[in-house]
């Protein structure tokens, strides 16, 4: 297989948690999401370079060395053993070298030009590095980088034209012997007949595949491979000796370096993973973070300004404007409340989204949410998850659709599985704006309050369903759960600059794509019935009004039989914040809403509407992440979930009041 622009392509390679993610936003024009902790990326990402649109980098998953079998492990391997590609940019951590190197010596054994940037070097306080040693000593281009601060990245740059290494570590006599003898074997090869001999005295799992699907005496080869299992321990040994010989060489104390420093973060650390602390701070952030966002003295502030001057304002000065040409009515009515109505309803939760995205960048970048998932991780386990999927989680708050792709990073079948069936029970911000809009007609000040717990009850939702197939789908397998606690940081907030603007022109994209075409098809079917065109006040007679009717009847037992209700849910499925215009549409109007709207009907559709049916991106994800039985296993078990707790929370709010 081929990557396009075969001669401007280059593999950004790296271990998980060396800011590789940021080396890739800040080299490109594209962003990634970015996270410290390891496995934030799980599937590749391709970005043009700056000032460069004709050469690509492909941002890869990180992992350890080229023997790693998991899912996301799995896209390094096929990318570098299938596809063309120019060169390799290796990003290690200057701080991990020791662990790191491994997997740079083995892409040097590939002999494809590989630029090795030493990154994080900022936090190398008392050594420094010998880089045209270690330049000589690996044969190739090394840059010190620091890519948050854009140190080294100009240099890098300059390099990747750099010519195919001849990098060649020497192993024992005997080892050296088998690599001879199957390199000698082996025909038709992409890569050099000593990488894939090597690879296979490794076991690694790619080049064995390449071995019995290419090679006619495959048999011979395998014979070879198999006559000492002793080999690949010695590989092991010979590569992670010459790496310590390398580092003693390289890495120099600085004279005059105070290093026993006493470091700040270790007594924030003996407070965040001590489990009495742990968890009411995780709660009393997550209170913060919903407090500010949508609070009434700022992101509901916001919201209501947006919303007084888009509905309150501009809108009136359209619909007068119109009514001043003497056109129809029907065509006022269609370009204000279908056309701009719709777009109007949802851009004043525009501020919601914003915030929250800055919070959630935040505690990706710190190295917060690793603390979170290494003390959950025992909480979590009854349930069938690990403390990793704390992190998939959270990041969940913003979309469901990534928190999916992360299940990739899990370490067993059962996680796996289990974190994809319960990702669409967390409120992402598509929710959140339907969870404001409908609070605010009872709750009013207290919105803030209402989405906070609404998330608290999905998340422990979540846990329940995780419990649930816990104990019967995956009753006999357990979960394997290591994760890499890494150092705080400093969040790069050029970085979250960039996944907010993403994140807005996603925004923008599904109020075009979903919320305008949603609202133009929800006002044209709720103004034309049996009898041709109809005004405002003969929707229900509309062809919308007899689907919601029949709809209907199904939620009458959840107090949501009002037709105009039923038919918000039923059509909002394609995407979330479609269900505020639908019902602005069909109750035609803010005020007759209000009207309809009581304590017991809203805490119902509230509940109903957090649990019922992932959006459609969302349900896409789920069938190419897993399975088609496992998509209709989801979408059954929410709407379950949601009957039933929607069922009971409108009878004892309907008795009590």
């Amino acid at each position: 297989m081929k990557l396009k622009n075969k001669k401007t392509n280059y593999l950004l390679v790296g271990n998980p948690n060396v800011g590789k993610t940021t080396f890739f936003n800040h080299l490109t024009t594209s962003v990634a999401s970015v996270g410290n902790f390891d496995r934030t990326t799980v599937n590749s990402k391709v970005g043009s370079l700056k000032k460069d649109k004709n050469t690509k980098i492909n941002d890869l998953p990180g992992i350890y060395n080229l023997n790693s079998l998991g899912d996301d492990d799995k896209v390094v391997l096929k990318t570098l053993f299938n596809f063309d590609y120019n060169g390799i940019i290796n990003v290690t951590n200057a701080n991990t070298f020791l662990r790191d190197m491994y997997l740079t010596l083995q892409l040097l054994e590939s002999q494809q030009p590989v630029v090795i940037a030493l990154n994080m070097i900022d936090e190398l306080k008392n050594k420094e590095i010998d880089v045209n040693k270690l330049k000589v000593k690996l044969n190739s281009p090394v840059v010190l980088t620091n890519a948050k601060k854009d140190l080294g990245l100009n240099e890098v740059k300059t390099q990747l034209n750099c010519p195919l290494n001849s990098f060649k570590l020497k192993y024992s006599d005997e080892v050296e012997e088998k690599i001879n003898k199957i390199s000698s074997l082996i025909e038709n090869n992409k890569l050099p007949k000593r990488f894939y001999a090597i690879q296979a005295l490794e076991k690694n799992e790619f080049a064995l595949n390449y071995i019995n699907e290419t090679q006619e005496n495959n048999e011979e080869i395998l014979k070879i491979i198999n006559s000492d299992e002793g080999s690949e321990k010695q590989i092991y040994e010979s590569k992670f000796n010459f790496i310590k010989e390398l580092y003693l060489e390289v890495f120099q104390e600085k004279l005059g370096e105070i290093i026993s420093r006493k470091n700040n973060f270790e007594k924030l650390d003996k407070v965040l993973l001590r489990k009495i602390t742990a968890l009411p701070i995780f709660f009393l952030v997550l209170a913060l973070i919903y407090y500010i966002t949508f609070g009434p003295y700022t992101g509901g502030k916001l919201n209501e300004l947006i919303d007084e001057g888009l509905n309150d304002k501009l809108l009136n000065i359209i619909y007068e404007a119109l009514e001043k040409t003497k056109s129809p009515e029907f065509l006022n009515g269609f370009i204000c409340n279908a056309v701009l109505g719709g777009i109007f309803a949802v851009m004043p939760f525009l501020p919601f989204i914003l915030i929250l995205f800055i919070f959630i960048g935040l505690l990706q970048q710190s190295g917060y949410l690793s603390r979170v998932s290494a003390v959950t991780d025992e909480i979590l386990s009854p349930f069938g998850l690990t403390g990793r999927s704390v992190i998939g989680l959270i990041s969940g708050m913003g979309c469901n659709v990534p928190t999916i792709m992360m299940a990739r990073a899990s370490q067993s079948k059962k996680e796996k599985v289990i974190s994809i069936l319960i990702a669409p029970f967390i409120s992402c911000s598509a929710r959140t704006v339907v969870y404001s809009f409908v609070a605010s007609l009872i709750f009013v000040n207290n919105v803030w309050l209402v989405i906070l717990l609404l998330q608290i009850f999905s998340g422990f939702t979540a846990l329940i369903i995780g419990l649930l197939f816990s104990q019967t789908m995956f009753r006999k397998r357990k979960n394997v759960f290591f994760i890499e606690l890494p150092k705080w940081r400093s969040p790069d907030f050029k970085t979250i600059g960039k996944m907010i603007w993403f994140e807005v022109k996603n925004f923008l994209i599904r109020v075009g794509k979903f919320v305008f075409v949603g609202s133009v098809i929800v006002w044209t079917i709720s103004h034309i019935g049996p009898k041709g065109f109809l005004n405002d006040e003969q929707i229900e007679k509309s062809f919308m009004g007899y689907i919601g009717k029949g709809f209907g009847y199904l939620l009458w037992p959840i107090g949501l039989s009002d037709w105009r209700v039923a038919a918000s849910l039923l059509l909002a499925f394609p995407a979330k914040e479609i269900a505020v215009t639908n019902m602005l549409i069909v109750f035609n109007g803010i005020e007759n809403i209000h009207a309809y709207f009581n304590l017991a009907i809203a805490l119902s559709y509230l509940v109903f509407f957090a649990l019922y049916i992932p959006c459609l991106s969302t349900m896409a994800v789920i069938k190419s992440e897993s399975n088609y039985k496992n998509l209709f296993i989801s979408i059954g078990i929410s709407l379950l979930t949601a009957y039933i707790f929607s069922l009971f929370v409108y009878w004892v709010a309907f008795s009590l009041t």
